[in-house]
């Protein structure tokens, strides 16, 4: 379970840098450091959510998405209507991945 927590956060984290990058059109290490940090946060709450409570993945993934409008306003953009639209592709993007990676 541990092996495959690592795995989906290198992997989540390396799909939300390409939005970002595409994004910002910037590919800075200090981005990814903060989409390390945001991510090293919320994505064991969202495995817990997940898997532990059974939770809805929709409800886990509104949840991660709220949490990282406001740290991707904190670490990565001046504005909140930036920082919704950021999140919002990021998360689409690695909720997207989590259905072609099998478990």
């Amino acid at each position: 379970m541990l092996t495959r927590a690592l795995v989906d956060l290198v992997l989540t984290v390396i799909v939300e840098w390409a939005v970002v990058g595409l994004f910002l059109r910037r590919c800075q290490t200090s981005d990814g450091l903060s989409l390390f940090l945001i991510n090293l946060l919320t994505n064991p709450l969202a495995h817990l959510g997940v898997f532990n409570l059974r939770m809805p993945l929709w409800q886990v993934e509104a949840l991660v998405l709220l949490a990282e409008i406001g740290l991707f306003r904190l670490l990565l953009l001046k504005n909140w209507p930036q920082a919704m639209a950021l999140a919002a592709a990021a998360n689409i993007a690695s909720a997207t991945l989590s259905f072609a990676v099998p478990y």
